[in-house]
């Protein structure tokens, strides 16, 4: 690699013999190599792990709630589930929690936490939350913690939605039925008192496992449904995609079916399905609250919440057993 002076000779030898007029470098030789090397990279700066006296910069207000996050998701609550986390007071002196302002609590326990609190300087208090089976299908919870100078929100969401997936294997039913409360005079006269503003959903239909393993996920399934609800698939009223997609909105018909904005669907494949949330309706569209990628001819089925009826027969004239099942809606 010839140096910056050999190629400086060279070019002025080559303007003597061509007649050039000689170039005048007015730049020394030192400002020419650094323009003849590729400039380095930018370095590149890591931030380390600050203790907590170093942090007040980074956080508005006395208080600071870990995990920094303000939102958590439980995803699928089928059991308890609980999310631990801890209030640390960065002041030198002590700061009060006022109080703590729940909504949509329904299904959700706050533990080692109660206000009015003084949490002293420097110090920290942990709590827990924890999401039980029982409550609203949609977590959608908020905690206020109202302290003296500032508030923190925390928001939790979830699902406590277990879906019977698994396709009838024959004799399968659908229909509506009124709740009606009847009181019969010692005349024969009635009085009917309307129970509810519209009909229930029913389905009935037999499962039949084709294995021991199957068998035990059926009735795992029954006794969870019996204790809390379960989702459960109209399969009368499925639809099937028309194209093949990979977004939010699917094109399929919806013109007389079960589908309804707010309502859930599965998108069921060969392998699995997808649960989400309808957004919006069209006679030929539906948007949901997640992107979906599925082929052309996967079935959409809507979901009604249910539990089984008072009663679950079952049959032993097969190897594994039978079941014949009656889910009724719940609203």
């Amino acid at each position: 690699m010839r140096s910056i002076q050999a190629i400086a000779s060279l070019e002025s030898r080559y303007r003597s013999r061509a007649g050039i007029a000689p170039l005048a470098i007015s730049r020394s030789v030192s400002e020419i190599a650094k323009e003849a090397i590729f400039p380095s990279p930018p370095p590149q700066t890591l931030q380390a792990p600050l203790w907590l006296e170093g942090m007040d910069r980074f956080f508005d207000g006395d208080i600071w709630l870990f995990p920094t996050k303000r939102a958590h998701d439980f995803e699928t609550v089928v059991s308890p589930k609980s999310f631990s986390f801890s209030l640390y007071n960065s002041k030198e002196a002590p700061v009060d929690l006022l109080s703590i302002i729940a909504s949509n609590e329904e299904g959700m326990r706050l533990s080692n936490l109660v206000a009015p609190l003084s949490i002293p300087a420097r110090g920290t208090k942990e709590f827990t939350l924890t999401a039980e089976p029982q409550g609203d299908l949609e977590i959608k919870t908020t905690f206020l913690f109202v302290f003296t100078h500032q508030s923190l929100l925390l928001r939790l969401h979830g699902l406590r939605a277990v879906v019977i997936s698994l396709i009838p294997c024959g004799e399968y039913t659908e229909g509506e039925e009124w709740a009606t409360d009847i009181f019969t005079a010692q005349n024969g006269k009635e009085r009917r008192v309307q129970l509810c503003q519209k009909p229930k959903r029913f389905c009935e239909f037999t499962l039949t496992p084709d294995s021991s393993h199957a068998q035990e996920s059926i009735e795992e399934l029954i006794s969870y449904a019996l204790k809390f609800y379960c989702m459960m698939p109209l399969w009368f009223s499925s639809s099937t995609l028309k194209e093949n997609t990979s977004s939010f909105t699917l094109s399929l018909d919806t013109k007389d079916k079960d589908f309804e904005v707010g309502g859930f669907v599965i998108v069921h494949q060969a392998i699995g399905f997808t649960f989400a949330k309808v957004q919006s309706l069209s006679p030929t569209t539906m948007t949901l609250d997640r992107s979906v990628t599925a082929p052309k001819g996967a079935k959409v089925v809507p979901l009604m919440k249910s539990t089984p009826d008072t009663s679950v027969n079952y049959s032993f004239f097969s190897r594994t057993g039978s079941w014949k099942i009656k889910m009724k809606e719940l609203f």
